[in-house]
Order: C-alpha cells, then sequence, then structure tokens
C-alpha cells in the first residue's frame, strides 16, 4: 500500500507540490494549481522535505543532486529558463552584432519570422521584438502566425 504525505486536510500529497518545485513553478503557479493551497503550505512542504533529509541522510552517505533550473523575471513573471531554452536554446541571451546582421539578412531576403526564428534558435516574439528594434517592422506587423 502506497504511503504518502498529505497537506492539512487539503489532500494534495507533498509530494506533488515537491514535484512542482522540482519543475520550476514559483509560489504563484503552484498556488493557482490548486485553491485550497496556501503560501504556508508550500513553506511546511519544504520544511518537511528538509526534516525528511536531515532524518534518513547521516553523515556517511550522500545525496548527490544533478542539474539546475534558470528562472528569468520578464514582464512582471517569473519564467523557468531552463523549461524555454529546452524549445529555444538562445532564448533571452544576448543579441550578437553578427546575429543581428544575420537577422536583417534572413528578414530582407524574405524569410518569415517563424524561419528566422528556427535559424536563430529563439522565440518569434524575440526576433519581432528586434525586427522592431531595428525598426524594420513597425508594432502591428504580423508574421506567418505558425
Amino acid at each position: 500500500m502506497e504511503q504518502s504525505i498529505t497537506i492539512r486536510d487539503t489532500g494534495v500529497k507533498i509530494t506533488d507540490v515537491l514535484d512542482m518545485v522540482a519543475k520550476g513553478f514559483s509560489y504563484y503557479q503552484i498556488l493557482l494549481s490548486d485553491p485550497r493551497l496556501t503560501l504556508a503550505d508550500i513553506m511546511v512542504t519544504a520544511k518537511v522535505a528538509k526534516e525528511l533529509i536531515d532524518q534518513f541522510v547521516t553523515a556517511n552517505s550522500t545525496i548527490s543532486v544533478e542539474g539546475s533550473i534558470e528562472v528569468i523575471a520578464s514582464g512582471g513573471r517569473i519564467l523557468n529558463l531552463s523549461k524555454i531554452r529546452e524549445e529555444h536554446p538562445r532564448a533571452f541571451e544576448k543579441w550578437s552584432k553578427s546575429e543581428e546582421e544575420q537577422l536583417v539578412q534572413l528578414f530582407h531576403s524574405g524569410k518569415s519570422v517563424t524561419e528566422i526564428a528556427d535559424i536563430h534558435k529563439r522565440k518569434r516574439g524575440a526576433i519581432r521584438t528586434r525586427l522592431r528594434k531595428l525598426t524594420l517592422i513597425d508594432g502591428g506587423e504580423q508574421d506567418d502566425g505558425k
């Protein structure tokens, strides 16, 4: 029989909250995922996890954790950069001069925003923003919509 630790009377498993934390969810996103949860519930979850680790990991045993989660604040939101970069590896990276030159070249050759985004490994919105900054399009320009 599977045993689990639930948070208060919510029926939400602590492991479910820890899984969301591991995936890079913000506190706000966790709270939105289940209206029964409070910020205090998330803090208690972390406390229980720490106490379990303290209790079961002894001085002669080690737990090694690999990987990391990068986050960035953008537009008043916290974004999981690690997740975004799975699909767009250059997302939120600074533009180099040569990359900008290639962008202009691709734009003038008739490539769509989607095609340019694929080539530059960035999001379509980043391509449109850079094209506006370079005054190649105005705010009303549409791309191929893909």
